[in-house]
């Protein structure tokens, strides 16, 4: 499980951006998408690896999600890097 401390550092060094904080998420940009996860909790853990494309949205009162999930934050960016 992926410390949220080494997830922002490690998704910082590959955007070159700071995150962007909403709550207990955290947002990066990258190549077009918009990568995020959560802290889980109160625990210094992230969880929620989420991708999907800039200015797509998400319904969640008919469950369509514009993205997907994956397992940690290197999936995630090994995503999108296969995608351009």
């Amino acid at each position: 499980m992926a410390t949220l401390t080494s997830a922002i550092k490690k998704a910082k060094k590959i955007t070159g951006m700071e995150p962007i904080i909403s709550g207990q998420f955290f947002y990066f940009d990258y190549k077009g998408y918009e990568v995020s996860f959560a802290q889980n909790g109160t625990e210094d853990s992230a969880t929620c690896f989420y991708t999907k494309k800039i200015g797509l949205k998400d319904d969640y009162q008919s469950d369509y999600f514009a993205g997907c999930f994956h397992d940690n934050l290197t999936q995630a960016f090994r995503f999108l890097d296969r995608k351009n």
